[in-house]
């Protein structure tokens, strides 16, 4: 009995937990670049013959590109993929279905189980999440695992400055977070000949200059620093 109990623990100490997580290449990019987001898995693999996801995204910010099998599935050919774009109001969703489709071998990892190719379309900052995942291993039954969470990603390093003026003749300037961003700094000038001084830095998104009426006016650049 106690060797029995020993052999359990040592398997159970030795067992190697699935973990599943999110990748971004590159994690800032501009319009019309591709963005690359993996669906990574790390563990023990062995026993996994097929899975199904949906990936939440913007699809005011990327539109899907292509979506490509990653080396954990491929190891073992011949594989089924499946998948399906939709998108309502803003947001978007592609449902994933994986699978391979012979019964006496699993998967190989650490590695990517799947990659999704965007092209970047406007500017600001964007979420991508995993939800309904589900792991199913050689007789189909469910797996285990642990999700590391969503990710985080950026179209344009500098946002546009977007201006608009209040009823006392100052005005707002207000512009979309940025991805690592220690401070937002404000520079003006009145003239295109002229030097950019700086005119405040802040840690919101937005700013009223008070002393902007009157002629000539103020012109505006934005920039970040970054961690």
């Amino acid at each position: 009995m106690v060797k029995k109990l020993l052999a359990s623990c040592l398997l159970a100490v030795g067992a190697s937990a699935i973990e599943i997580g999110l990748e971004v290449d590159p994690i800032v990019v501009e319009p019309g670049e591709l963005i690359m987001v993996s669906v990574t898995a790390s563990g023990d693999l062995t026993q996994l013959r097929g899975y199904s996801l949906d990936l939440e995204y913007r699809t005011t910010q990327i539109d899907l590109f292509s979506v490509i099998e990653g080396d954990i599935m491929i190891i073992n050919p011949p594989t089924y993929l499946y998948w399906q774009d939709d998108a309502i109001n803003g947001y978007g969703v592609v449902h994933v279905d994986h699978a391979i489709l012979g019964d006496t071998a699993g998967g190989d990892g650490p590695g990517t189980l799947i990659h999704f190719v965007w092209e970047a379309r406007e500017c600001g900052l964007g979420e991508l999440a995993l939800e309904n995942i589900q792991l199913r291993d050689l007789q189909n039954q469910p797996i285990s695992f642990t999700y590391t969470g969503d990710a985080l990603h950026q179209v344009c390093q500098v946002p546009p400055l977007q201006i608009e003026w209040q009823p006392d003749n100052s005005v707002r300037l207000f512009w979309e977070p940025v991805l690592n961003a220690n401070q937002y700094l404000l520079e003006s000038r009145f003239d295109l000949e002229e030097m950019w001084q700086p005119l405040v830095t802040v840690a919101d998104t937005s700013w009223i200059d008070p002393a902007s009426s009157g002629l000539p006016m103020r012109l505006y650049r934005l920039r970040i620093d970054h961690d």
